[in-house]
């Protein structure tokens, strides 16, 4: 069955790399077969080359020929189908023609174990793999014409209405609903305002941050504001924000579909854990209760500084100790704090909340001042603080 016949103390590993070649080369045969680019080697690897993995105009090109194939094909497929409304087919091909949806097909199809990124540590992002989706339309549309496209894209489309992944596994939708725009139209139709999202970072590295998104609207009179789930992409979390304002507001239920294997909630957990060198590390509580003031604080006042001045300043010379103070004078944050040792270093693990929006970040130090110091700036930088008492508290005195 393989070209190597697997011999020696690596021969699992070996065997290994010869089953993946296998699939590989399975897995491109089909896929050439699907979009029938068969004879078109070229045009499909090229399909398969975006940006971070070597390509230019040419990827663009194919990409943006699919783009807007995918929306032809869908328009006479279904006219073809007898449906006219426009307000039927719209939201139809939006359910399937969205970065969620042709992300979450391209995965399925394993796209991304063919593309090939210059940056190895980098994985292939969720744009990419969208992108190469419709460059192989775009591929195909170049090679054979519309017709073809478009029972393509039919196939596609069908597929995604309903697939699974194992035998006997019960079959899933990767379509999904437009929320974002489903709430704009709705907030509209009822003669009220545009709503206003803001992307706030709430912790991870910065290859990997979290996201939260709020979403603010006039409701009648009355200022509305939800907030999304922890993220790891801005988008996701902006419809989850969507999702739950329509909820809210009882125009949907809170059952939404969501996108087969793309939306992943981070939970914090209550005591942190990590495994690490084969032992398991406990986090701390801090203080009393966790939460770092843990008696009275004495303030000062009638300083004629601004709340915005007093705050620069302290947090330049001391960002975890100007986190406390800010606690203590604004009702708006609070905080706590969990601690661990470690051999060679000190873990803080860090939550900062400023109305109500939660913020975590671990520090880590030779010990428990520099670790505090680490979190604290962490926490500063995440959650835009300087910026939030500039534009609550710029004009009021201590």
């Amino acid at each position: 069955m393989f070209s190597v016949r697997p011999v020696g103390r690596n021969s699992e590993d070996i065997l290994l790399r010869e089953k993946l070649k296998l699939g590989e080369i399975l897995n491109r045969t089909n896929l050439m077969k699907l979009f029938q680019l068969e004879d078109n080697q070229e045009i499909f690897d090229l399909a398969l080359t975006p940006k971070s993995c070597g390509g230019g105009d040419e990827f663009k090109l194919l990409a943006l020929y699919g783009d807007k194939i995918i929306d032809l094909a869908l328009i006479i497929d279904f006219s073809n189908q007898g449906f006219t409304n426009t307000g039927v087919i719209s939201p139809a091909i939006d359910s399937f023609h969205n970065e969620d949806a042709l992300n979450a097909l391209g995965r399925y199809l394993e796209i991304d174990h063919l593309m090939n990124p210059l940056d190895k540590s980098k994985p292939i992002s969720d744009g990419d793999v969208k992108e190469g989706v419709e460059a192989l339309i775009g591929a195909a549309y170049q090679k054979h014409g519309l017709t073809t496209c478009i029972k393509i894209v039919q196939r596609l489309y069908e597929q995604s209405e309903s697939f699974s992944t194992k035998p006997g596994e019960e079959k899933a939708t990767i379509l999904t609903e437009n929320l974002v725009g489903m709430l704009q139209e709705w907030l509209a139709s009822q003669g009220l305002g545009i709503p206003v999202y803001e992307g706030i970072r709430v912790g991870g590295t910065n290859d990997n941050p979290l996201w939260r998104c709020q979403v603010s609207f006039e409701y009648h009179g009355e200022k509305v504001k939800e907030k999304s789930d922890i993220f790891s992409n801005k988008r996701l979390a902006k419809k989850n924000a969507a999702q739950k304002a329509l909820v809210a507001l009882g125009i949907r239920k809170d059952n939404v579909s969501r996108v087969f294997g793309s939306i992943q909630e981070v939970k914090i957990p209550e005591t942190a854990t990590q495994s690490l060198q084969e032992r398991e590390i406990l986090f701390t509580k801090g203080g009393r209760g966790g939460h770092f003031i843990t008696g009275e604080i004495q303030l000062t006042t009638q300083t004629g500084e601004t709340v915005l001045e007093w705050a620069e300043k302290k947090i330049k010379k001391n960002p975890y100790g100007s986190l406390i103070l800010l606690s203590a004078r604004l009702e708006e944050i609070s905080g706590s704090s969990w601690s661990t040792s470690l051999e060679d270093q000190e873990l803080i693990l860090l939550n900062i909340v400023i109305e109500d929006m939660p913020y975590f970040e671990i520090g880590k130090g030779k010990s428990k001042t520099k670790a505090r110091k680490d979190a604290a700036q962490k926490i500063i930088r995440s959650s835009n603080l300087i910026k939030w008492i500039a534009q609550k508290y710029s004009t009021i005195l201590i």
